[in-house]
């Protein structure tokens, strides 16, 4: 009974179950003085009626006066009721899917990491969205260089091939959101954009849960170049050493390839890198031009199969020739 009435009024008050009833009172009076009133008025309504000639007047001032002390302990005794419930909300959970350029890399030969990414998303039986979709309202978004809103039936005609995979970033565009939590789906291969690890602990001080998802082998080949130094302003025709910094994965050790030096639109210089597996110095000489002006320096490691990413392959400097 009590169930039954408790689960009314919290569809009354707008909560879905009510867990916790408790009653108080909400006067502080010493029970003896509680008591000495109650007692009086009980004989004051039992002796007073004795004066009326007429039985029925009796019977109506008994219930009347009845009524008057039930409103006075209403009064004294301020009887107070606390209701606790549980209100279920439907928690906001963003996902986000990388659709960078190393999500087509296949690391059984079979499946794309893309692939392995949407079955996990979105498969039939165990798939996140069967697991969780019910009980929570999901965003679907994916990200290489821009984020991409997208719904969930769209997922299946989205393809990969960013050049660059900001996770850091994509992260960054979720504090400003109203969200419980945070699915990545990614091979965790960012190289562009803040770092992810920072934003993660910003999202977490605001209590959003961040669930990276990893997608593929943590040990993929990839090579980057990390940064050039040289003199920026120059004379016409001077030589010019280019010092550059590279990165390489420990399974690219061994490997060669070459590393291109263009100056505006002209190849001026080609070199064989060996990659060492971690971070190495290349020297190259570059003859300037014999014209003046500014003119933009790029440098490109050629691709190995497999690799992760191109897009951090190459880095754009400028050059500028002067008197």
């Amino acid at each position: 009974m009590l169930d039954f009435l408790y689960s009314n009024l919290g569809r009354i008050f707008g909560a879905e179950e009510i867990t916790k009833v408790q009653w108080k009172l909400g006067n502080d009076l010493p029970p003896t003085f509680i008591a000495f009133i109650l007692v009086g008025a009980l004989v004051f309504v039992i002796w007073s009626p004795f004066r009326e000639a007429i039985p029925s007047r009796r019977v109506l001032l008994v219930f009347l006066r009845l009524c008057g002390i039930l409103i006075l302990l209403l009064v004294l005794l301020q009887p107070q009721v606390n209701f606790e419930f549980e209100e279920k909300g439907v928690s906001r959970v963003y996902v986000l899917l990388d659709r960078s350029e190393s999500m087509t890399i296949k690391d059984d030969g079979q499946e794309s990491r893309w692939e392995k990414a949407v079955k996990a998303f979105s498969g039939s039986s165990d798939g996140v969205l069967q697991q969780i979709g019910n009980d929570h309202q999901l965003e679907v978004m994916t990200f290489g260089d821009k984020i991409n809103n997208l719904s969930v039936e769209q997922i299946e005609e989205e393809l990969p091939g960013a050049k660059s995979s900001a996770i850091g970033s994509a992260l960054e565009g979720m504090k400003e959101k109203e969200l419980s939590a945070i699915l990545l789906f990614s091979d965790m291969a960012w190289n562009e954009g803040v770092d992810p690890v920072g934003v993660a602990g910003e999202l977490g001080r605001r209590g959003v849960a961040l669930f990276p998802v990893p997608i593929g082998k943590s040990n993929s080949p990839d090579a980057s170049i990390l940064s050039v130094h040289y003199r920026d302003r120059v004379f016409p025709g001077e030589e010019i050493p280019l010092k550059i910094q590279i990165s390489s994965s420990p399974e690219l050790e061994g490997l060669t390839t070459d590393l291109v030096v263009n100056l505006g639109d002209e190849e001026v210089a080609r070199q064989m890198v060996t990659y060492s597996g971690g971070q190495q110095i290349m020297e190259i000489v570059i003859k300037g031009r014999t014209l003046k002006g500014q003119f933009p320096l790029k440098l490109e490691l050629e691709g190995i199969e497999d690799e992760i990413s191109l897009a951090n392959n190459k880095a754009e400097r400028s050059l500028t020739f002067i008197d």
